[in-house]
């Protein structure tokens, strides 16, 4: 009580996210038993995430006619961003590095997107829509790339991702907005209230638990670690700088949302194409990623403060 009283825990998370995170990240180590529970876990984490991030999506902040913006960011940044990645990588880099960010590339904005744009002010539609674009479009698109550059034979199952999307997006946005908005009005003025701060605990215990579940991979040859960190940081640098810019003479919280679409992605759906139809070194370098995912959306979270900061004393 002492603790939420004087550092007033809400705001400290609401605005310290990145610094909550990194916290979640160290307590995957340490926490025993996390890594026997269910892997389902994480999506019962992710829609909770979802979940309690709706009261922050404000429909009229996205109107019709707004949508060509965020089609040709699809295609810039899921299709033509990561084939030259890979080739430009390809030229200096052993090839399973290169596949390893390739694949990064590859996976769509993470679940995790929309309440980090929330979090930062971004735009709450926009988020969801890149989110729900770049996942429901990703199996098909993903092995096309893959096969354009010589990786032939991926598959990935529509049906199962379409059924995560149903199950982690689809169906929290419609109890809230169906149940909680219209008919437990307390409710949902409690959410609006305290549902960032729920939404990065959730994001934490999700990282947490994928730390807890990846763990034996961070122990591994201290070269190959060091140089997968230095890369994935890079790369994952690249991703929110690649964001920003797309969206430079746009409002600041597209700005936001483009790059945290970009940055904040699902690498999962990378991870696990890595393991099943490469390499076993691919896999490795992808798992320890974690940390660059991390560490990036602490030093985005400090740049658009920083830069807040900077606006309001002008």
């Amino acid at each position: 009580m002492a603790f939420w009283n004087g550092l007033h825990l809400k705001s400290f998370v609401e605005n310290n996210f990145g610094i909550v995170f990194i916290i979640f990240f160290a307590l995957g180590f340490i926490i025993p038993g996390l890594d026997g529970l269910h892997p389902a876990t994480i999506n019962v984490f992710l829609a909770l995430v979802i979940f309690f991030s709706c009261p922050k999506i404000i429909w009229s902040n996205f109107g019709r006619g707004h949508l060509n913006a965020p089609a040709v960011f699809y295609i810039l940044r899921f299709l033509v961003f990561p084939v030259c990645l890979f080739w430009g990588l390809n030229m200096v880099l052993p090839t399973e590095y290169a596949i390893a960010a390739l694949l990064l590339a590859l996976s769509p904005a993470g679940v995790s997107a929309l309440p980090l744009s929330v979090l930062l002010g971004g735009n709450s539609v926009l988020a969801l829509i890149l989110v729900v674009s770049s996942f429901a479009l990703c199996p098909f698109i993903l092995p096309v790339i893959l096969s354009f550059l010589g990786f032939s034979g991926v598959h990935i199952d529509p049906v199962n991702m379409g059924l995560l999307l149903l199950l982690i997006i689809f169906l929290p946005t419609f109890i809230y907005f169906s149940i909680f908005k219209k008919y437990i009005p307390k409710a949902d003025q409690w959410m609006d209230e305290n549902g960032s701060f729920w939404s990065a605990i959730f994001i934490g215990a999700m990282v947490m638990l994928i730390v807890a579940q990846r763990k034996e991979h961070f122990f591994i040859d201290f070269s190959i670690l060091w140089i997968s960190v230095l890369l994935l940081s890079f790369v994952y640098g690249a991703f929110y700088v690649f964001g920003w810019l797309f969206a430079w003479k746009m409002e600041e919280d597209k700005k936001i949302s483009y790059a945290v679409a970009s940055g904040a992605n699902s690498n999962s759906v990378g991870l696990a194409i890595g393991f099943l139809y490469f390499a076993p070194e691919v896999g490795v370098i992808m798992a320890v990623g974690e940390i660059p995912w991390i560490l990036l959306i602490y030093l985005f979270e400090t740049f658009i403060r920083k830069r807040k900061k900077l606006k309001n004393q002008s």
